[in-house]
């Protein structure tokens, strides 16, 4: 509306505008996940745009991301948004992924499944605080989330290979056979980082 109203190209810069819509939302939805976060950032930026003609959230996104360690605390209690930060984390981490509809969260390490012994200081009271973590989780078509169901990593590894998200092509070449907890940790980190960049990088 703002740009009909002044004859200017709604598309024209239309990707910043996207990062900053989703790097404030996320932030402020992840330090407290309730809709009244939201709404005064949405006014603010309504305002500025009509005003100033520049998109001005007039939010603390920054000073949430400066206190490092209640951040990554409240960014692993975020298990309402992980779709979300899985969405972005894959785009940034590829992008060249082509969309995919038909998809489902897959649980790398599987939700059920019967404990194999060859899992070697892995056993299923150790696994539950980390199954649903974020590192275990990613986006896999409906179709091959079903075949690999329940198995474990090895063998879920051949279904990875004919996925169209690049994510699972990646993982269907990794060089170990299991995942385990430290697997899960090191994923955690990555994509806790790739998206905290992405943060700072946008909510200016």
């Amino acid at each position: 509306m703002y740009c009909k109203d002044i004859n200017k190209n709604y598309f024209e810069g239309h990707d910043l505008f996207l990062k900053k819509i989703i790097a404030n939302f996320l932030v402020k939805l992840i330090n407290k996940p309730t809709i009244s976060e939201i709404k005064p950032i949405v006014f603010n930026a309504y305002v500025s745009l009509y005003s100033k003609g520049e998109l001005d959230f007039q939010t603390d996104s920054k000073q949430i991301l400066e206190n490092e360690i209640l951040f990554k605390e409240q960014f692993f209690k975020a298990n309402k948004l992980i779709p979300s930060l899985l969405t972005l984390n894959l785009y940034l981490k590829y992008p060249n992924q082509k969309p995919i509809f038909k998809a489902e969260i897959e649980h790398i390490f599987p939700k059920t499944t019967n404990w194999r012994p060859s899992y070697t200081g892995w056993n299923k009271e150790e696994a539950e605080p980390f199954i649903e973590s974020i590192g275990n989780k990613m986006w896999l078509e409906k179709r091959l989330n079903i075949k690999a169901s329940n198995g474990y990593f090895d063998e879920k590894k051949e279904k990875y290979k004919n996925s169209g998200f690049l994510e699972a092509q990646d993982l269907a070449k990794y060089s170990k056979n299991d995942w385990l907890k430290e697997d899960i940790e090191q994923r955690n980190e990555e994509i806790y980082k790739r998206l905290k960049e992405f943060f700072e990088n946008n909510v200016k």
